[in-house]
């Protein structure tokens, strides 16, 4: 077993699929004639969305992408001065969170759910046909990577909900950091924490993390790397940061146009990597190296990124495939 410490986005990184609206439809299962609808919270969000893009349109507009060039920046003058303006961004987009959860708490929607409930709600999702879990991750996490070596970082709601799915995989629940619902004893309050709502509050934790262990001596065997593994565009800035490889599970030939979003707008990738990782024999490609020792990969599967990891001398070659 390998000494890497894995941090992981959840939400379609580890599922199959966004569970933030699992957890939202889990009220409406256990309060009988539960008001208002699911959708009301939706519409509102999605005013939310307008409303931010109207009074926001500078801040939109300010955002420099692409984001890669600004590594060469950040080299010299810091990560967090080079991705300012991506900083920025994604802390005002805290706007739409924000406003989206004070609705749910002013309806106490969560208020009185159980930690028992969010559990065997959990379980049953686990027993339904269509598998919640990605394939491969059961097995990597159990022969790959030591318990205490192992974080989650997520936006979603619950932490309850995350441990429960994640139940067989000897996750230390104090290792998730999600934007959960508070608890008085085993009932949730209704209220959210609000610790952990955008791509900045991610790579904030990240920052955390890093410090609670850098007083741990295994970080300075040349056998321990830190990784980050994520999906989405709230991942970006803790993928990028200098102190972690960068893995972004994403397999073009499900998800094309949020491949290309990614890898050409957003992160600015050359067109020979974008191109070959769309190959359908390719299993993970290497990006750009952050460092001499840290660099950004895509990664097809779990699978794939647990052939990426066992390969010894992956950091430093100039461009690996699989």
């Amino acid at each position: 077993m390998r000494n890497d410490i894995i941090i992981s986005d959840f939400d379609e990184t580890i599922t199959t699929r966004d569970t933030t609206s699992l957890v939202a439809s889990l009220p409406y299962k256990v309060k009988q004639g539960l008001s208002p609808p699911w959708s009301y919270f939706k519409d509102k969000y999605m005013d939310a969305c307008v409303e931010y893009k109207k009074e926001n349109a500078n801040c939109i507009q300010n955002r420099k992408l692409p984001l890669l060039p600004f590594l060469d920046v950040s080299r010299n003058h810091g990560f967090r001065s080079a991705f300012n303006a991506e900083f920025v961004y994604q802390s005002d987009s805290k706007f739409v969170e924000l406003k989206s959860i004070s609705e749910i708490e002013e309806y106490n929607l969560f208020k009185g759910i159980t930690h028992h409930q969010v559990q065997e709600y959990a379980s049953n999702l686990l027993n339904e046909e269509d598998p919640l879990i990605r394939p491969g991750f059961m097995n990597f996490i159990s022969s790959n990577v030591k318990p205490e070596n192992f974080y989650i970082v997520s936006v979603n709601w619950s932490k309850e909900f995350i441990y429960s799915i994640l139940r067989y995989a000897n996750i230390d629940p104090s290792h998730i950091f999600c934007d959960h619902l508070l608890s008085s004893g085993s009932e949730y309050t209704g209220i959210f924490s609000k610790e952990l709502m955008t791509g900045c509050d991610k790579a904030n934790i990240l920052d955390t993390i890093l410090l609670s262990r850098s007083n741990d001596l295994d970080l300075l065997s040349k056998n321990t790397r830190v990784w980050y593994i994520g999906d989405s565009e709230t991942d970006i800035l803790p993928l990028l940061h200098p102190s972690v490889n960068g893995a972004i599970l994403i397999n073009p030939l499900h998800e094309l146009k949020k491949y290309l979003t990614i890898s050409r707008d957003v992160l600015g990738a050359s067109a020979s990597v974008v191109e070959s990782f769309m190959n359908v024999d390719r299993e993970y490609i290497k990006v750009v190296d952050k460092s001499a020792t840290t660099s950004v990969y895509f990664v097809k599967s779990w699978d794939a990124f647990d052939k990426l990891l066992n390969e010894p001398y992956m950091m430093e070659a100039p461009m690996n495939e699989g």
